[in-house]
């Protein structure tokens, strides 16, 4: 009994054949199923870019239906239907620039607080970011749960986790004498 390829998409299983497989994939079935799959990962950016690019299906429109389904070339969507997509689209901008807006609000508020100039906000800002790569830099480290019901000021030094300071501060010691 030969190896059989499975596919995901159809739920079936091929024999493990080059051919077979190159004939099942090519085939409208497995397409269909496949191309209704990635359909619902798509965003609405490109759902609307692909359907302005379709023409209007003439067998969809005249007759009410379209023997090639999902895999039609042609737009099954009137005037309107596209319409509302551009509507949807434009909507979900306008929140992702509200939310920037916000966000961008939010730390310009926190800066007029402290009453910075532009200087003193370059370095403050150049060295938030410079801290949080060596934070990510270096490793994290986290207590056995058994340590962790405790206060960490409670723990003796050596059970303590290290901070990223820890280690930019860390001059080792020498275990040999090297004054000779």
């Amino acid at each position: 009994m030969g190896k059989r390829y499975y596919c995901d998409f159809c739920d079936k299983t091929i024999p493990n054949n080059h051919d077979m497989i190159k004939k099942h994939n090519e085939g409208a079935q497995h397409q269909t199923l496949k191309n209704s799959y990635y359909l619902k990962y798509k965003d609405l950016e490109t759902k609307l870019y692909e359907e302005r690019q379709k023409r209007p299906c003439f067998k969809y429109f005249n007759l009410g239906f379209c023997t090639f389904g999902d895999l039609c070339r042609d737009s099954h969507k009137n005037k309107e239907q596209i319409q509302q997509m551009e509507d949807l689209y434009r909507l979900e901008c306008h929140k992702k620039v509200k939310l920037e807006e916000e966000k961008l609000e939010r730390s310009n508020k926190s800066l007029r607080k402290k009453n910075y100039g532009p200087k003193e906000y370059l370095t403050e800002y150049l060295n938030r970011e410079e801290n949080e790569k060596l934070e990510n830099f270096f490793p994290k480290y986290n207590l056995p749960k058994k340590l962790a019901i405790y206060n960490e000021s409670v723990l003796p030094p050596s059970l303590k986790s290290p901070t990223y300071k820890d280690f930019i501060n860390y001059e080792p010691n020498s275990w040999t004498d090297d004054s000779n």
